[in-house]
């Protein structure tokens, strides 16, 4: 025996409905990851930079509390914990250089400098 549906519902979607839904899906998600990827990146580069200039300040109120003149080696003991409160990473993988006194501290990431 046949089972007949009334008023022609159908169970399940067709195969034109299932292109059309996954179609829409590709081009959303083509538009999302690489914003999402780009949102990712310059936020890590911010952070770097406030990190960077978190750095800058314990320095400046190192030298002048100890009165360091300009060129004088600092170290990361002389600035964690009393000014910083732990040694800041940096959120894309690099590494932080202090320098000495009277120069930027930098990151070995390109981009991430306050200069």
């Amino acid at each position: 025996m046949r089972r007949i549906l009334a008023l022609g519902h159908q169970n399940g979607f067709t195969l034109l409905e299932v292109m059309i839904t996954v179609t829409i899906i590709g081009v959303l998600m083509a538009i999302a990851i690489p914003n999402y990827i780009s949102s990712r990146n310059n936020a890590r580069t911010k952070t770097c930079l406030s990190n960077l200039q978190h750095i800058e300040r314990a320095k400046e109120q190192l030298a002048a509390e100890d009165k360091l003149e300009d060129g004088e080696s600092i170290a990361w003991g002389d600035l964690v914990p009393n000014l910083i409160k732990s040694q800041p990473v940096c959120p894309a993988g690099g590494t932080y250089t202090i320098g000495a006194v009277g120069i930027s501290p930098k990151c070995s990431i390109e981009g991430h400098s306050l200069e």
